[in-house]
C-alpha cells in the first residue's frame, strides 16, 4: 500500500539529491516507510534517506541547497537533517552500511531508487535508535524476526552492546500498562496484520535467545567465512563514526545554547 503523502516526500528528496549532483548509488531509502513496502504491516509515511558520507550532508541543506527551501522548517545538526513539510518530514541521515545485506534498486513509488534490506532498516533501528526505543520500533523487529530471524541474528551479532541497550529499554517499553493495546492505536497497524499483535513479544524474546546462544553460533559459522581483519576494522570504525557525529550533534547543541544565552545577555545591558 503506497502512501500518497510519501511519494511527495520521496520527490523532494530526489529533487534535493539530484540538485547536489549526488549519485543514485551513494544514498538508499530505509525506515519504517520502506519496511512498510515489504511487509506491509503498518502505515508509515516519512521518508529516511541514509548517506554514507558526512560531508555531503552540507550539500542537502536549505542553507546550500535551493530545491530544500520550501520546506516549512527544518532542523540541521552534525549527522543529519531533518525536513518538515505538509506531507510530513523528510530525513537525511549519515548512516554507513551495517549489515553485509546491501541496499537493491528496485521500483519504489515511481522511480528506480536503492532500498535498504528489511535486516539492515532493523539492525540500524537497533543501532541507532536503541537508548530511544518506540513501540513501533519494536513491532518492525518482530516483523523481520518472524521471516528473517537467522539473518538477524547474523546481523545484530556485530554489535552486542547495542543489543543490550535495545533490548533494556524494551523489557520497560512491554511493562508499560496495556502495552498490546496500545500498539495498533499509537502506530497505525494495518488490520489485515492485526495478528502479528500477539506473537510481538515472544519473538523479539526468541531472537534475544538466539543472540544469547553461544551453540547456535558455533553451529551456524562453521561453514562460514570468518570475519576478516578488514570486516572487524571497518565494524570498529562505524561505531566510532556514530560515535564521533552523536559528540558533534551535542557539541552544536551546547554552542547554540551558549550564543543564545550570551544573546541574551547582552541585549540586557
Amino acid at each position: 500500500m503506497e502512501n500518497f503523502n510519501s511519494k511527495i516526500l520521496l520527490n523532494h528528496a530526489i529533487d534535493i539529491l539530484k540538485n547536489a549532483s549526488i549519485n543514485d548509488h551513494e544514498w538508499s531509502v530505509g525506515g519504517g516507510t520502506v519496511l512498510n513496502h515489504y511487509y506491509h504491516h503498518r502505515l508509515s509515511k516519512d521518508i529516511d534517506v541514509f548517506i554514507g558520507d558526512i560531508q555531503m550532508l552540507s550539500l542537502l541543506s536549505p542553507r546550500f541547497n535551493d530545491r530544500a527551501e520550501d520546506s516549512l522548517d527544518y532542523d540541521e545538526m552534525a549527522n543529519y537533517i531533518s525536513l518538515t513539510y505538509p506531507e510530513g518530514k523528510l530525513d537525511f541521515i549519515v548512516g554507513a552500511q551495517l549489515s553485509k545485506f546491501k541496499p537493491q534498486k528496485k521500483l519504489f513509488m515511481g522511480h528506480y531508487v536503492y532500498l535498504d534490506d528489511p535486516v539492515e532498516i532493523v539492525t540500524k533501528k537497533v543501532f541507532y535508535r536503541g537508548d530511544r526505543v518506540m513501540a513501533r520500533d519494536i513491532f518492525d523487529l518482530s516483523i523481520v524476526a518472524a521471516t528473517r530471524l537467522d539473518d538477524l541474528v547474523e546481523s545484530l551479532r556485530q554489535y552486542p552492546e547495542k543489543v543490550k541497550q535495545f533490548y533494556n529499554n524494551f523489557y520497560n517499553i512491554i511493562k508499560e500498562p496495556d502495552f498490546l493495546n496500545q500498539i495498533p492505536r499509537k502506530n497505525s497497524i494495518l488490520l489485515p496484520k492485526e495478528s502479528y499483535i500477539k506473537n510481538i513479544v515472544p519473538t523479539c524474546k526468541l531472537l534475544e535467545e538466539r543472540l544469547a546462544d553461544t551453540t547456535y553460533k558455533i553451529h551456524n559459522i562453521k561453514n562460514k567465512k570468518k570475519e576478516t581483519e578488514f570486516d572487524a576494522l571497518q565494524r570498529h570504525y562505524t561505531e566510532l563514526e556514530y560515535n564521533y557525529n552523536h559528540l558533534q550533534s551535542q557539541y552544536k547543541k551546547i554552542t547554540n545554547a551558549l550564543e543564545c544565552s550570551q544573546n541574551k545577555s547582552n541585549q540586557k545591558k
